[in-house]
């Protein structure tokens, strides 16, 4: 009877030590996600990666306003002002969607 009741205590002890939780806690689990952010180094804004991406596809874009008939006189010409139509930008994209 003895000899069950020690077997049953060492099996106890052994499970205990088999069940007891492993790997790391909260906090090592912290420090090592704080690691890998500071070796990574600050993350670029994804808006700077498409100014880099679309910059050279940027165009300046200019409307010029006329109107059909009448040209001013050679006289009139200092004293009507030229339209100046629309101006803005654009992005050039090819059919294909290349920029």
């Amino acid at each position: 009877m003895l000899a069950s009741l020690a077997a049953l205590a060492l099996a106890l002890l052994l499970g205990a030590g088999w069940l007891a939780p492993r790997g790391m806690n909260a906090a090592q689990v912290d420090e090592a996600i704080q690691r890998a952010l500071e070796a990574q180094g600050p993350a670029r804004p994804l808006a700077a990666d498409a100014y880099e991406k679309i910059l050279p596809a940027v165009v300046h874009v200019r409307g010029l306003a006329t109107e059909e008939g009448e040209a001013p006189a050679e006289e009139d010409k200092e004293a009507t002002p030229v339209a100046e139509g629309n101006v803005g930008t654009g992005v050039v994209i090819v059919d294909n969607g290349t920029i």
